[in-house]
């Protein structure tokens, strides 16, 4: 139950211990925010708790709405997705019909990825508008938009990353990744990075 920092050049800094074990996390100007199974909590910049709610169970991806400037998180086993404001005020419960567990943005849109289909869901105006059916065969752990306006789909189930354009066709393009990927994100220098069980995979 800890959180591990890294410099820009990934040497290890420091350790920053928890009392729950952390999910996703999102930064928002000063602010960030962690999931866990019981709670979403608010940090500042030196990582002092500033707010929590226990808003559902088994919370998992969280995404930020700069458009709206309203905070989104998956509440797994409850099925459906809950807005929150900045300051962790709920502000309505957006029923779903399958489990939620990765969320993110794209062009103004709410891209949800689900636990056990291997599903993506396209959201606009809290309506689903397409879903895409992947080649994970469980959980989609992320969805990453690059710049070559491509979606990168990461699936823990299958050990895989795959890669699809905008429309929601397979490119064809995968890349085997290390066991029971969970997360992917580019770091500061462009460099795609996925971490997983017990190790932490950079692409150049």
């Amino acid at each position: 139950m800890n959180i591990f920092v890294y410099n820009e050049y990934w040497e290890y800094q420091r350790t920053i211990s928890f009392s729950y074990s952390p999910s996703y996390s999102i930064n928002n100007n000063s602010s960030k925010y962690v999931t866990t199974d019981s709670s979403i909590y608010k940090y500042d910049k030196y990582l002092n708790l500033t707010k929590q709610t226990d808003s559902c169970s088994i919370n998992r991806g969280i995404y930020y709405n700069s458009f709206n400037r309203f905070i989104y998180a998956a509440c797994m086993f409850s099925r459906y997705i809950i807005e929150l404001d900045e300051n962790l005020t709920t502000i309505r419960m957006l029923a779903t019909v399958y489990q939620p567990w990765f969320i993110t943005g794209y062009n103004g849109q709410m891209v949800v990825g689900d636990n056990d289909n291997g599903n993506v869901y396209i959201y606009q105006n809290y309506l689903i508008v397409q879903t895409i059916s992947t080649q994970c065969t469980g959980r989609v752990s992320t969805i990453l938009f690059d710049t070559y306006n491509q979606m990168l789909v990461l699936c823990e189930s299958n050990n895989y990353l795959y890669i699809y354009d905008l429309f929601g066709t397979f490119t064809g393009i995968s890349i085997s990744t290390c066991f029971k990927p969970a997360s992917m994100n580019f770091d500061s220098k462009g460099r795609l990075v996925i971490t997983c069980m017990n190790q932490i995979d950079i692409y150049y």
